[in-house]
């Protein structure tokens, strides 16, 4: 991934637990869906291809 924003998101240690609890823990997920900082940067993931979200 050549776009040093999408790089920082996934080098970014929080987003890094972010994404680890979207696929382990739906609880914690469902806190992190209501930081609006956390919504921003999960859905660039969703515009670049590299996360969906049901």
């Amino acid at each position: 991934m050549a776009d040093p924003a999408i790089q920082a998101i996934l080098t970014d240690p929080v987003m890094r637990q972010v994404l680890q609890d979207f696929q382990e823990n739906p609880a914690a997920a469902q806190k992190h869906t209501r930081q609006p900082q956390i919504m921003e940067k999960l859905q660039k993931l969703v515009n670049a291809g590299i996360v969906r979200m049901a």
